[in-house]
């Protein structure tokens, strides 16, 4: 795995409870006014930006599923598996404790840590090929 992926699926997990947060809040989406096209109208700017607004919720709606999605079907993975390694994912990933304290909350060596990262962010990985959340 790339170190940049590594990077952004790290960046996915952090970002999990703010993107529940703002899943769960009602975006505010972008009001949809009736546009008369039987006249013409002077435009100061390219484009239309109520179609630019729309278009951008519901891109960023899409995005903030995928991440919520590669982040859940990883949890649930790994609760399925037992091992303890769903409690190591919400300790370490998306509570973003460190090292030692991961290893003494889940009571684990640092070499079972690092396996045990690698495993979750390949899987974690994976889940986002599969849905199309990265490309190649």
């Amino acid at each position: 795995m790339k170190k940049s992926r590594e990077k952004w699926i790290c960046q996915i997990f952090k970002r999990y409870k703010a993107n529940i947060e703002e899943l769960m809040e009602d975006l505010n989406f972008p009001s949809v006014g009736a546009t008369d096209y039987s006249r013409v109208v002077v435009q100061s700017t390219k484009g239309n930006t109520q179609e630019d607004k729309i278009i951008n919720y519901a891109d960023r709606r899409t995005v903030l599923f995928a991440e919520k999605f590669i982040v859940e079907e990883t949890l649930q993975y790994f609760h399925l598996e037992g091992h303890g390694r769903d409690r190591f994912v919400r300790f370490f990933f998306i509570d973003g404790n460190g090292w030692i304290a991961t290893q003494i909350e889940c009571n684990i060596c640092e070499r079972t840590l690092a396996y045990w990262r690698r495993d979750v962010l390949e899987k974690a990985e994976i889940l986002g090929q599969d849905i199309g959340y990265f490309k190649g």
